[in-house]
């Protein structure tokens, strides 16, 4: 489940949120498995989780938004809920969140493909949950389909453009390196041939 705790400033439990200061939540009928991998506060005080999502044996990136008492935010997805498949035999995961000046959420993850292959990808969603078509490919930006690039984390430049961080994977006769790695894309989510 996505759980999400909120504490005090003395670190107890706030027990004005969801129940006794906690919250957690499945995306499928508790059959699926998920995993919360970051989250971000809105300024409005709701609360974006995103992480990965196991359904029917594929996973997918998953959104949950929370309103400021921990309650789920009707007005999100489905019931809160947000699911996005990132293409046919993928597994997809998504790892870092950021919120645009208009509220769009960009949402940052790994797509696993055949062997050690990794692509990045990115999505954005208007305020309501849909996929906003149009950034990238119809709301999804990819890195170099060869890259097997992994991002932790993903921030927002002054001019619109966006940084992701990670590490490039390689396998070098049977023994795996890890570099640092940046990738930038432009504010309509095309890859940065400038950088």
């Amino acid at each position: 489940s996505f759980t999400v705790i909120r504490y005090n400033s003395n670190g107890s439990l706030d027990q004005d949120f969801g129940v006794n200061g906690k919250v957690s939540t499945d995306f499928i009928n508790d059959t699926g498995l998920s995993r919360a991998n970051d989250m971000i506060l809105q300024p409005d005080g709701r609360i974006i989780v995103v992480g990965d999502v196991v359904d029917e044996g594929k996973a997918k990136f998953g959104i949950a938004r929370y309103n400021s008492d921990g309650t789920l935010d009707l007005s999100f997805g489905i019931n809160g809920l947000v699911l996005t498949d990132l293409g046919e035999n993928t597994s997809a995961g998504a790892s870092t969140v950021l919120i645009q000046s208009d509220q769009k959420i960009v949402v940052g993850g790994n797509i696993g493909e055949s062997g050690y292959e990794n692509r990045f990808g990115l999505v954005r969603y208007n305020v309501d949950g849909s996929i906003d078509t149009s950034f990238g490919n119809d709301g999804i930006a990819l890195d170099d389909e060869t890259s097997g690039f992994s991002s932790h984390s993903v921030i927002l430049q002054s001019d619109g453009k966006i940084l992701a961080g990670g590490h490039f994977y390689q396998l070098l006769n049977y023994y795996p390196y890890w570099d640092f790695g940046i990738v930038r894309f432009t504010s309509d989510g095309n890859l940065d041939q400038s950088f």
